[in-house]
């Protein structure tokens, strides 16, 4: 036996007092009666009839005496050690988005939390608790501790998931550990039905036939005559009958329509809105509510860029008039304004979202803008290219076309066709080199003639390492939707789409002149994200509207965007079969239950049944506060009993 708390036992210098108040206490009571002959009689008869009226008075003493040592116990709060009777528990709690689901009172994950607590307060003191939680990450919160308000503890900082979660991380750690200790319990506390997850992992699935109707595959479009919406319903237990609106910048745009949805069938809808052409956001609604309100809406954010893109073209003395391609082909890609100066005029002037340099290399490059440089004549500071020499071919050559497979190379060449070449021709360029910060579109004997990325002050440059007029680039099919790629390289939208699901991530485009960009989540969370890359991969964690804000030359750019809850996590009630796949009850639509590496996995062997090795004994305690308040209490009673007899039983 031991103690949580040894110093409770000083209570125990009460027992001497106790004795010596005992020792030194007036025992005699003055009584009243009304003749000595009653005294004498009623004398004889306690006698007869009461033998322990003699130890009454220590009685009272010995069961003082026992309070007092059981106030010191109970303060000090004993520890009896239990032999092997102690247990090794290992949960896992699904954190889903479908654990949202409100069924009675409670989501899912809340009944999920309040079955864990319900089995740790249940199992003896000792025990050793191992919790896994699983949203868009696998989180092991604690392994093997004995505490259990560390426990508890935890289960109140979980916060709800609003991805779709990958269980395959967390029942492989469990069978892990099963395959160390065969008396672990394991427990699995989720709202799918998982086929043949094996004996030794106690399953609880919290799903029951809740209502769940969600809006998906919202899209717009807009022609002169007005704004059309289109998407889809679904109710995912039962058929039923949904009406469904449209707000456009928080006004209702067109009469609520109201359809016949089939259980997981789509309803297709669409609002035709006339007169509106220009817009902020949209929103879709459904007016009936369910179980889980977070799919029953969709927001959309028109993707609004900056309607003028100020250029500064310089040509040098050089120059083939280059600028008559550029200006005319610029002009045609939007209200793109263009200021043409000579190089001999140019003293570093600012204020321009884009600066062409065509035969000519400032002194100093501009910090403020994207730059595009054409036939470069030298090297610069924070270009990250420097000019090697002039090469002149004997005859003309074909440029290559890159085969990179990065994302960004991709994007620039999309849209463009090249049969067996690039079929585009020069006749001399500049031999340059470069950081890895750039990417190579087109080269000619492995040496780069067109690339692009970003320079040292984190703006975006595209290098044309040749003369227009040395070449057939101008002429060629693929000229207009290339220099447009270029273009909108240069001039990005910020972000790509303002609609994407939880889990998803989103390239958010780091504009010329960016100095910082702050993201607001939903649920008020404040990130910041780097800015010296050209591009910032954001994963999107929370459902709801994100704010992006960017400080662009002292001035803010706000965009929004709007994340939903995956469609797989929308499903009210699911079966993991043993291919690693997702079904609905009814053997509809199938889902593939996909991991962080994209691939399917296997349910079956990977992580379902090990063969555990030895088994573990662990000691348990016990040191339950209530059953020295209960023998207390008890005591008290009696000493209480003990006292009417002294003073009311007739002497």
């Amino acid at each position: 036996m031991s103690f949580l708390y040894p110093l409770g036992l000083l209570a125990l210098i009460a027992i001497p007092l106790l004795i010596i108040i005992y020792i030194i206490k007036n025992t005699y009571t003055e009584q009243v009666i009304s003749s000595t002959y009653l005294w004498t009689l009623s004398e004889k008869f306690l006698k007869r009839k009461n033998p322990l009226r003699r130890i009454s008075g220590l009685l009272s003493l010995i069961l003082q005496i026992l309070i007092v040592i059981f106030i010191a116990f109970s303060l000090a709060q004993p520890s009896f050690i239990l032999h092997g009777s102690a247990d090794d528990y290992l949960f896992i709690l699904d954190g889903s988005a479908s654990m949202n689901i409100v069924s009675g009172k409670e989501s899912r994950l809340e009944k999920g939390k309040d079955k864990i607590e319900s089995v740790v307060k249940s199992a003896v003191d000792g025990s050793a608790y191992t919790l896994i939680y699983v949203s868009d990450t696998t989180s092991v919160l604690c392994e093997d501790v004995t505490d259990k308000s560390r426990v508890y503890q935890l289960l109140e900082e979980i916060e709800e998931g609003y991805c779709a979660a990958d269980l395959t991380e967390a029942l492989e750690e469990a069978q892990l550990k099963y395959s160390q200790n065969t008396d672990l319990k394991l427990y699995l506390y989720t709202d799918k039905d998982y086929a043949g997850a094996g004996s030794n992992i106690n399953v609880v699935n919290f799903s029951s036939g809740e209502e769940n109707y969600a809006v998906t595959g919202v899209e717009y479009s807009v022609a002169s005559s007005g704004l059309t919406v289109t998407g889809s319903l679904y109710s995912y237990e039962s058929d039923a009958s949904l009406t469904v609106s449209l707000t456009v910048d928080g006004a209702a745009a067109c009469d609520p329509q109201t359809l016949d949805v089939k259980k997981l069938e789509a309803c297709a809808f669409t609002f035709t809105c006339d007169n509106i052409t220009v817009f902020t956001s949209l929103k879709v609604e459904i007016s009936q509510a369910d179980a889980m309100a977070a799919d029953n809406e969709c927001v959309v954010y028109s993707l609004k860029s900056d309607s003028t893109y100020n250029t500064l073209i310089v040509t040098g003395s050089s120059s083939s008039d280059n600028s008559f391609f550029l200006k005319s082909t610029l002009s045609a890609f939007g209200d793109v304004q263009i200021t043409e100066m000579s190089f001999a005029d140019y003293s570093g002037e600012g204020g321009y979202g884009l600066y062409i340099f065509d035969n000519c290399t400032p002194s100093v490059l501009p910090t403020d803008g994207a730059v595009w440089f054409i036939n470069p004549q030298g090297s610069v500071s924070y270009t990250g290219f420097s000019v090697q020499n002039d090469v002149t071919l004997s005859s003309h050559g074909e440029l290559t076309l890159s085969t990179s497979t990065a994302s960004r190379v991709q994007s620039i060449l999309s849209g463009t066709t090249w049969n067996n070449g690039t079929n585009i021709y020069i006749t001399e360029y500049v031999k340059c080199s470069f950081s890895k910060s750039f990417y190579t579109i087109f080269s000619y004997d492995n040496n780069p003639v067109l690339f692009a990325g970003t320079n040292s002050y984190g703006n975006r440059q595209v290098v044309f390492a040749f003369d227009f007029h040395n070449t057939d680039f101008t002429l060629t099919p693929n000229y207009i939707q290339l220099m447009y790629n270029l273009f909108d390289y240069t001039f990005p939208e910020i972000v790509d789409s303002t609609s994407c699901y939880c889990g998803d991530t989103v390239e958010i485009n780091v504009l010329a002149g960016c100095t910082s960009i702050r993201i607001d989540t939903p649920l008020g969370n404040i990130e910041y994200a780097d800015t010296s890359a050209d591009v910032v991969e954001y994963d999107v964690t929370e459902t709801g509207t994100y704010t992006v804000t960017l400080m662009i030359s002292g001035s803010e750019r706000k965009v929004y965007f709007y994340a939903s809850v995956p469609e797989e996590e929308r499903y009210t009630t699911v079966t993991v079969d043993s291919d690693g796949y997702v079904y609905t009850d009814n053997g509809g639509t199938q889902l593939s239950v996909l991991g962080a590496d994209g691939a399917a996995k296997d349910a079956s062997s990977d992580y379902f049944v090990f063969e555990g090795t030895q088994s573990v004994s662990r000691d348990g305690t016990f040191s339950e506060l209530w059953v020295w308040l209960l023998v207390l209490a008890v005591l008290f009673i009696a000493d209480w009993g003990v006292y009417c007899y002294e003073q009311y039983q007739l002497r």
